[in-house]
C-alpha cells in the first residue's frame, strides 16, 4: 500500500467522522425540539387540569397538593402586584414623606448618605423623569507597573509545576502521533 492510498484512507475516515458528527449534531438539535415540546404540552396539560381541578370536575389527592402550591403562588403573585399598585399611586400622588413600615425599616439600617446623595425632593422627582447620571470625579491613581510577560501564572508553576506542564504535554504530543 502506497502512500497515496494511505492518505485517501485517511481522508474517508475523517469524511466519515464529519458526517456521522454532523448527523450526531442535528440529532440533538432534535432532541432539544422534542424537549421543548414535551415541556410545552406538560404546560398545557396542568393548565387544563387546573381549570378542571377549580371547576370541581376533577377531584383526587395526589392532585391537590399540586393545585394548592400553585392557589398559594398565585395570591402571593397577587398580592405583590397590589403592593406595587400602591407604590406606584403613592408616588404619582406625591406621597413619599409617609414611606411604608417594610421601607422605614430598610432606611433605618441603610448606611449614612453621602455627601454627594442628592436631595429628597430630587429623588421624589426621579420618579417621574429620569435624570441624567452624574459622577463625582474619581482620584487619579498612580500608573502601576506593567508586567514585562504575558504569560498567565496558574499557581502550580514553578520548578515542579513546568516539569508538569512539560510532561503532559509531550505525552499529548505522542499521544496524537499514535493515534493521528
Amino acid at each position: 500500500m502506497g502512500l497515496f492510498d494511505t492518505v485517501k484512507l485517511k481522508a474517508n475516515a475523517l469524511a466519515a467522522d464529519a458526517e456521522r458528527a454532523g448527523k450526531v449534531t442535528a440529532a440533538q438539535a432534535r432532541t432539544v425540539v422534542l424537549q421543548n415540546d414535551i415541556r410545552k404540552a406538560e404546560r398545557e396539560l396542568g393548565h387544563g387540569a387546573f381549570s378542571l381541578i377549580e371547576s370541581g370536575e376533577i377531584a383526587h389527592p395526589d392532585l391537590e397538593a399540586a393545585a394548592a402550591r400553585l392557589r398559594e403562588a398565585r395570591q402571593a403573585l397577587e398580592d405583590k402586584e397590589a403592593e406595587i399598585a400602591r407604590l406606584r399611586g403613592r408616588a404619582e400622588a406625591g406621597d413619599e414623606a409617609a414611606p411604608a413600615p417594610a421601607a422605614a425599616a430598610a432606611i433605618a439600617e441603610a448606611p449614612p448618605a453621602a455627601e454627594t446623595a442628592p436631595p429628597v425632593e430630587a429623588a421624589a422627582g426621579a420618579a417621574k423623569k429620569p435624570a441624567a447620571k452624574r459622577r463625582a470625579p474619581a482620584a487619579k491613581k498612580p500608573a502601576a507597573k506593567k508586567p514585562t510577560s504575558r504569560k498567565k501564572t496558574t499557581g502550580a508553576e514553578g520548578p515542579a509545576g513546568s516539569d508538569l506542564i512539560a510532561e503532559a504535554r509531550s505525552q499529548a504530543h505522542a499521544h496524537s502521533h499514535l493515534t493521528g
